[in-house]
């Protein structure tokens, strides 16, 4: 499995499959945060880092629906797995719809909950990686040595300080 810092946010309301889930979670290395309505999955969203979330759709308070709504509408990006009962076709597609990341219906394998997590969870980070070093280069002029990407100008300078004209394809490349 990858790195096993991650912190997962189980919002379940059973607590007997909630408890077993943090057993299991916390088997495979994960940081494992528990709460057992929507309100409170909100909250936690709001204050701490989390790395993917599992969450019922039957929820009190706030169902699972909204709670993902709600992640998705306020920028947070980090994966959602729907593990409910309310597994219909039509139901699939309003949780993915809604930004979830993927959906498994109930009864479930344990094993196949563990990989799907462990997938969404490298994707993430896979993405914000690329996301990062996008961010990085989105600048007026990159230094490499003792030469220069001139992004706004369409220009290279070269070590030695001569200066080379470039195609907007190229400074794309």
């Amino acid at each position: 499995m990858s790195e096993k810092a991650n912190r997962i946010l189980v919002v379940e309301d059973d607590s007997s499959l909630q408890k077993m889930l943090v057993m299991n979670l916390k088997a495979e290395g994960y940081h494992v945060v528990a709460v057992d309505d929507g309100v409170e999955a909100i909250e936690v969203v709001r204050s701490q880092r989390i790395d993917a979330v599992i969450l019922d759709v039957m929820l009190p308070v706030m169902d699972g629906f909204q709670v993902c709504s709600t992640i998705r509408v306020e920028g947070h990006k980090m994966p959602i797995l729907f593990l409910t009962a309310k597994n219909s076709g039509p139901e699939r597609l309003e949780g993915l719809l809604l930004g979830a990341d993927d959906y498994l219906g109930k009864p479930f394998s344990v094993d196949e909950l563990l990989l799907r997590m462990a997938r969404l969870i490298e994707q993430s980070k896979r993405s914000s990686d690329y996301g990062a070093v996008r961010v990085a280069l989105d600048l007026d002029v990159l230094k490499i040595g003792k030469g220069e990407i001139r992004f706004d100008q369409y220009s290279i300078v070269t070590h030695d300080g001569q200066i080379k004209k470039i195609s907007k394809r190229e400074i794309m490349l």
